[in-house]
């Protein structure tokens, strides 16, 4: 029994540090865009999502699956609040709040709705980051000063309270992703892809503070595939599906005038429209290879992209669940990346089916010029019955043009793996 004035070390624990390495997203349609059924058959994470930027520039220090994107569009935060208790049933070690952007509420009601679920969270022993109400200009629910100034409230409110609460903390993006210039509360130039809701660009500058965050929670990354003795037996039924997963030595096969140096098993494939694509395949210091892809010049396409793409070596069987993970970095001073996936799909009873993450939802927006990287970690596929085919795809996309554009782009992937997680 405790000491009076004590609570018991298990009950303590749970305001110290997050339960489980997952991390949830919970809000409205700006947190919803953290993943999507692209289509009916298709899982994807995206790069429109600032919880999913945070999980792939962590190195997957936490992970974000579909299943904790707790975002409905056009909610407020009274009806965000209804919905807390499936945010709490799913137990997540980290959660992302941002709320507030509809609805024309009072503040009074927002700070108690957001004060309310704040504290049921931290009661539950889970972990906030708030997310201040992001700017968006004067059209919509921001039409009038007032609006802009009950807004500006409701963040000044949730920013002091990271000095009165615990296991609390704010990823402020007023300033990156807000102009300083504006008088009516805009986000900067190039960062939305409606006035509203963050691109790519913008989910990145969001993320980037929410993965500071975490990188001061959690010391230790997801280990990437590190040896070539990892592939799947029946020994090892977690081992690696693919062949060179490590891009080892060359020998590759070259498409559509690419041209290079590539992993043997692994084939490039140049579909810009123009642009010169070109291969190196790299020695790490650690040991490990690396492939690099270079694109330059100019191109004209509707769909530009590139692609790397290999073949599982085993099939799966029905029931098997499968996950794709894949390190990469991109150079600084990009010009017209928009893109970069990693996939798996497979044709499971004449029907395809597949995950990725990634996808950047919006294809006419530019990624940030500035150099990044991370690993990218597809949601969960269960395999319905035994593959006809299947293929990994690491895709980079451009953006599309009608004129030719520049393109100037540097991606080094490593440490491919794909492989049953059940």
């Amino acid at each position: 029994m405790a000491r009076p004035g004590t609570i018991p070390l298990a009950e303590a624990a749970r305001y110290l540090v997050p339960k489980r390495r997952t991390i949830a997203g919970f809000g409205d349609s700006i947190t919803a865009n953290n993943s999507d059924i692209v289509s009916f058959n298709t899982r994807a994470k995206k790069t429109q999502g600032f919880v999913n930027w945070a999980a792939i520039l962590t190195r997957q220090k936490v992970h974000f699956d579909p299943s904790l994107n707790f975002g409905v569009p056009g909610e407020t935060t009274t009806q965000i609040r209804a919905r807390l208790a499936s945010v709490i049933a799913a137990a997540p070690g980290i959660c992302v709040v941002h709320a507030g952007t509809n609805g024309g509420e009072t503040f009074a009601t927002m700070v108690a709705n957001l004060g309310y679920i704040y504290d049921q969270l931290y009661l539950a022993g889970i972990i906030v980051i708030a997310v201040p109400i992001l700017p968006r200009g004067g059209t919509g629910d921001f039409a009038s000063t007032q609006q802009r100034g009950r807004a500006l409230a409701v963040n000044d409110w949730i920013r002091r309270q990271r000095l009165l609460r615990s296991n609390f903390y704010v990823a402020d993006a007023t300033l990156g992703f807000g102009d300083p210039t504006s008088y009516t509360f805009a986000p900067r130039a190039n960062l939305t892809y409606d006035g509203l809701h963050p691109n790519a660009a913008g989910a990145f500058q969001v993320g980037k503070l929410i993965a500071d965050i975490v990188d001061a929670i959690f010391d230790d990354p997801l280990l990437p595939y590190a040896s070539p003795a990892e592939t799947v037996s029946g020994d090892n039924p977690f081992g690696n599906y693919l062949q060179n997963g490590l891009f080892l030595f060359g020998g590759g096969s070259l498409v559509n005038g690419a041209t290079g140096n590539v992993a043997q098993f692994w084939t490039l494939q140049n579909y810009t429209g123009g642009a010169a694509v070109a291969g190196t395949r790299n020695t790490l210091s650690d040991g490990r290879g690396e492939q690099q892809i270079d694109i330059t010049g100019t191109y004209n396409s509707s769909n530009p992209a590139v692609y790397l793409v290999a073949n599982p070596t085993q099939n799966f069987a029905a029931g098997d669940q499968v996950e794709l993970i894949v390190e990469y970095d991109v150079a600084a001073n990009n010009q017209n990346l928009v893109n970069v996936s990693a996939g798996f799909a497979a044709t499971q009873g004449g029907t395809s089916y597949a995950i990725v993450d990634g996808n950047s939802g919006n294809f006419n927006f530019a990624l940030p010029a500035e150099a990044h990287g991370g690993i990218l970690r597809t949601p969960v596929m269960t395999v319905t019955a035994t593959p006809s085919a299947a293929a990994v795809s690491l895709q980079i996309n451009l953006k599309p043009t009608a004129s030719d554009l520049p393109a100037a782009a540097t991606i080094k992937f490593r440490s491919v793996s794909l492989r049953k997680v059940n």
